[in-house]
């Protein structure tokens, strides 16, 4: 399994989904999909591309994709004041990343509606 990009980085030979991603592309993947608030936007741009996009022909790219923007997360209730922004970034996987992270739609509703961009 891969946990960290580090992981990601020492696969002995990546996936390119049936030739539809070049090594390269995968690894690029593989490391978005350890970010955790940062994958929305990293997996999309890497799809923006006329290219890279007929790879979403692939049935486990398309449930890749599926799960990466419509995956909960940790959930905040709408009506909760936002948590406070700690002063050193947390550990991922401790109680403070998790409430930082949290949203109370989802990630990519979050990334819709607070998106700088």
């Amino acid at each position: 399994p891969i946990a960290s990009e580090e992981d990601a980085l020492h696969v002995a030979e990546m996936p390119t989904f049936g030739g539809l991603l070049l090594p390269c592309e995968s690894e690029q993947l593989l490391g978005y999909l350890t970010v955790p608030y940062l994958r929305v936007p990293l997996v999309l741009r890497l799809f923006n591309d006329r290219v890279r996009l007929s790879a979403l022909a692939c049935p486990q790219l398309q449930a890749m994709l599926d799960a990466v923007l419509f995956e909960p997360g940790p959930f905040q209730e709408a009506w909760a004041p936002p948590p406070q922004c700690p002063s050193v970034a947390p550990l991922l996987g401790g109680p403070i990343a998790e409430a930082a992270l949290a949203t109370p739609a989802g990630r990519f509703v979050h990334e819709l509606v607070r998106s700088a961009a």
